[in-house]
């Protein structure tokens, strides 16, 4: 369930028993081109890859002993979700989509906001001492 206003972003979702709750708060950067180009406020779509994850920062990184010091360690993977059929699994460490490095000027959440909705995007990843890339053909979420 989402509810949204023009200035945040409310949504509960049941994710493997475990219910996630989750408040964005929309700068008008954001929000004004949903409105703008969309007047009678139909459905929208929004990129959705399905994961939870923790942004990396370098005390997140020395607490959880990670190899690496930027990105998006995940902590859960929706199941049918288009990262579970790229592949990504819990404790993988995302460090690019579609060619943005991740960092704490780039979270996981504004590159995906960026991203288009639909369409293969490319995953540079690191599982364990293993750098690798998946692709995931992104869904357009409602």
């Amino acid at each position: 369930m989402f509810l949204f206003s023009r200035r945040y972003l409310l949504f509960f979702i049941l994710l493997g028993g475990a219910l996630v709750v989750g408040f964005f708060f929309l700068s008008r950067g954001r929000v004004q081109p949903i409105i703008t180009d969309n007047p009678k406020q139909e459905k929208t779509s929004v990129a959705y890859l399905g994961v939870t994850y923790i942004p990396i920062t370098t005390k997140v990184a020395a607490y959880y002993n990670l190899k690496a010091d930027k990105g998006a360690l995940v902590t859960a993977v929706a199941p049918g979700s288009p990262a579970e059929r790229a592949g990504l699994k819990p404790n993988d460490i995302i460090l690019a989509l579609s060619g943005q490095n991740l960092d704490e000027e780039n979270s996981l959440l504004h590159v995906l906001m960026q991203c288009c909705q639909e369409g293969k995007v490319d995953i540079k990843a690191l599982r364990g001492e293993r750098h690798f890339t998946l692709w995931a053909s992104m869904g357009g979420y409602q």
